[in-house]
């Protein structure tokens, strides 16, 4: 009987724990409209503060990601897990603007500069592959008007997307 009431308390001790959700998943909004560039990240809190401590060794509380050596940090991982080619093979910089804390989710926004001539995307999205087997990560392109949504996972990480269909 105790090893049955040890079991209960273990199960929803980690129920209860930080990184308890029954999903892995990230979305990703880009907007590229020729005058301002904008991509907008919502990672949740506890993954992301993970994927943070993993690959640089530092904890970041998330109500603190605005500070400037927090926002490094965090515009590093994200810029290296999220790219954008253009056809010509030049990648869009995403430069960090500010975070926004939404229940148990983080946004983090960037600007970009414009590219110009576009005919075709190259997206690439390993955010938190590896922390997560069963990690998803959607993005929903806005092109002119139109949006059209991807979905990236630990098979598909990298789409090319002709933007004249």
């Amino acid at each position: 009987m105790n090893f049955l009431i040890f079991i209960l308390f273990v199960f929803f001790s980690s129920m209860a724990g930080p990184a308890y959700h029954p999903i892995h998943v990230s979305v990703c909004n880009v907007e590229l409209n020729g005058t301002e560039n904008i991509v907008s990240v919502k990672l949740f809190k506890d993954d992301f503060a993970l994927a943070l401590k993993n690959n640089y060794q530092i904890s970041i509380p998330m109500d603190r990601a605005n500070e400037k050596t927090h926002s490094e940090i965090i515009s590093k991982y994200i810029n290296s897990c999220f790219q954008i080619e253009s056809g010509q093979g030049k990648t869009l910089k995403l430069v960090f603007k500010t975070t926004e804390i939404n229940e148990d989710a983080i946004w983090v926004y960037f600007h970009a500069e414009n590219f110009t001539n576009l005919t075709k995307l190259r997206i690439k999205n390993t955010l938190m592959l590896d922390l997560w087997d069963d990690q998803t990560n959607l993005v929903i392109l806005n092109w002119k008007g139109k949006e059209t949504g991807y979905r990236f996972n630990r098979r598909e990480v990298e789409i090319e997307i002709d933007l004249n269909k």
